[in-house]
């Protein structure tokens, strides 16, 4: 609105003005609006950004605003201006053309423009040090649950991040020194040679920028990996490393798509039949991973000239045979790294780093979380107890009135139940949205662990709930 009033755009402004030449999808005649876009009434297909998966693993660089506006960009499929529904990447959509009408990146433009005036110190759309070291950790049941999943799935969720313990990038000779180092310590590992591409290409009709493809292989692929899928003739298929529950819609409506690679985006077509919420090779390797038959891709390989952008990637991929001997490979691995590439981590060094970041939260958060869960049983226990007390004489006139000790012994046990049932159930019922909302930031299952969790502490919740009953009963008995 600051823009509105600058006279810099108008709420009735046409969205495609501020799209660098992309045109929406819209079947409709009447065109989506700043307005819309700031009302939740654009009519859009509802799509998710796909990068919801970074929030959990910090080591991977973000994708720009443009990108992540474009990656998804959805239809118009209900009447502009006719109905609300709210949008996440309508809100995303109008950062980016807050950063296209004023010329300045969006989170700058916030913190010189908005932040900055007003004194917030502590809100920033960029997470810097000193933001990370303030961020609160969360103490109660549900925020605890979340923590000890992550942490038991640590080990899933790595080998979905790199499916392969160690690999090289266009690094024979370290590859070749690597692998003579691991048989001089007797290590045993299996070595797999992949021969692929890096090009660059558009998504859909054109429009958007160019993006880096990495393509990959399939039959190379599937000699290490018996669940690699062999796509049809003439199809690919994209190893996101995303949850698709993230977005339902956008898993179905996706799919099938092109991509146009070589010279001016026309040379060849890849037509993308799926996405798989997985990672083909390790995720820190540049270019989003298609795999397609080995073919196609020398194919495409002859067709582009070596000026179109090309590049040749070897990639020399190793998994050790025994889990036991995966620390020592690392630490081999790691005096490679130091001049091969510091961004390139292997298996187990991820995978031990998880266990470290989780396990320190867990040991914080978790603490704080059965504190914060005594605390509540505590107050029900001793609110109890001090209603025990003054029921004293109600027993010794229901006893006078003929009911046994057991009679009125059920009649409490009951009331019990109900009294510690129903926090317990409002608890356990937020844990689970909780753990269902983030199986879609993570790519493992944590259902089971989630699970362990919230068991748990119901068997501690209910230790007091059995306190309380002996309490009572000793109550009972002495007023009887």
């Amino acid at each position: 609105m600051q823009l509105v009033d600058q006279g810099q755009t108008s709420l009735q402004d046409n969205i495609e003005k501020y799209l660098d030449g992309y045109r929406l999808t819209n079947p409709f005649g009447t065109p989506v609006t700043i307005e819309n876009v700031l009302t939740h009434t654009t009519g859009f297909e509802v799509r998710e950004p796909t990068d919801a998966s970074y929030l959990l693993d910090s080591s991977r660089r973000p994708i720009s605003l443009k990108e992540s506006v474009f990656d998804v960009f959805p239809p118009v499929v209900r009447m502009p201006g006719e109905s609300y529904m709210y949008d996440n990447f309508a809100s995303r959509l109008q950062g980016y053309i807050v950063q296209q009408v004023s010329g300045e990146p969006f989170q700058s433009y916030m913190q010189k423009h908005v932040f900055g005036p007003i004194g917030m110190t502590s809100s920033s759309f960029k997470l810097n040090k000193g933001l990370v070291e303030r961020l609160v950790t969360s103490y109660d049941m549900e925020g605890s649950v979340l923590l000890y999943s992550l942490y038991f799935s640590a080990e899933n969720e790595s080998r979905v991040m790199l499916p392969y313990d160690i690999i090289f990038e266009n690094k024979e000779n370290n590859s070749l020194a690597f692998r003579k180092q691991l048989e001089k310590d007797g290590i045993e590992f299996v070595h797999y040679p992949v021969e692929a591409i890096r090009v660059t290409g558009v998504f859909g009709s054109g429009g958007q920028e160019g993006r880096s493809l990495l393509l990959l292989p399939a039959e190379q692929l599937r000699s290490s990996d018996a669940k690699m899928d062999i796509p049809r003739q003439g199809e690919a298929i994209w190893y996101k490393g995303q949850k698709k529950a993230v977005s339902i819609e956008q898993g179905i409506a996706h799919y099938p798509q092109e991509v146009h690679v070589g010279s001016g985006g026309s040379d060849s077509v890849i037509h993308i039949a799926e996405g798989i919420d997985r990672y083909a090779v390790n995720f820190h390797l540049s270019g989003r991973q298609l795999v397609m038959r080995e073919a196609e891709l020398h194919a495409i390989r002859k067709r582009m000239p070596a000026s179109s952008g090309q590049d040749v990637v070897r990639l020399d991929a190793f998994q050790i045979e025994n889990a036991s001997e995966r620390a020592a490979a690392s630490r081999l691995y790691a005096k490679f790294a130091k001049t091969y590439s510091a961004s390139a981590p292997d298996f187990y060094a991820y995978y031990q780093e998880s266990l470290r970041k989780f396990g320190l939260i867990i040991f914080i958060a978790g603490f704080l979380g059965l504190i914060f869960l005594i605390a509540t049983g505590s107050i029900l226990y001793f609110k109890q107890m001090t209603e025990a007390e003054q029921e004293r004489g109600v027993y010794t006139i229901l006893r006078q009135l003929g009911f046994s000790e057991r009679e009125i012994m059920g009649g409490i046990v009951r009331k019990q139940l109900f009294v510690f049932t129903i926090p317990l159930a409002i608890g356990l019922v937020h844990s689970s949205f909780a753990v269902k909302a983030a199986s879609a930031l993570t790519l493992s299952d944590i259902a089971f662990p989630a699970a362990m969790a919230m068991a748990i502490y119901t068997v501690i919740y209910f230790a007091f709930a059995i306190l309380t009953i002996g309490y009572y009963r000793r109550v009972v008995r002495l007023a009887l």
